[in-house]
């Protein structure tokens, strides 16, 4: 399963990760830094990656809502 690390998680989760099977890529890696949460989301679903974050604003179902479950 392919992940990225959001910037407000150490860099270390993305190495846990990668120990344990998965790829794992932050988001400062990828010139993410700083940038918004649509736009994070966006290059998640693009890409098809798991977001892992520790930002609640994700958790907002009708702004981030997975494009296979229905309404």
């Amino acid at each position: 399963m392919d992940f990225k690390i959001d910037e407000n998680l150490p860099i270390e989760v993305a190495r846990l990760f990668a120990e344990a099977g998965h790829s794992g890529s932050t988001a400062m890696e990828e010139g993410l830094g700083g940038s918004s949460d649509q736009a994070i989301a966006e290059k998640c679903q693009a890409e098809g990656l798991v977001l892992v974050t520790l930002d609640v604003g994700f958790a907002d179902i009708g702004t981030y809502r997975h494009p296979t479950i229905p309404d």
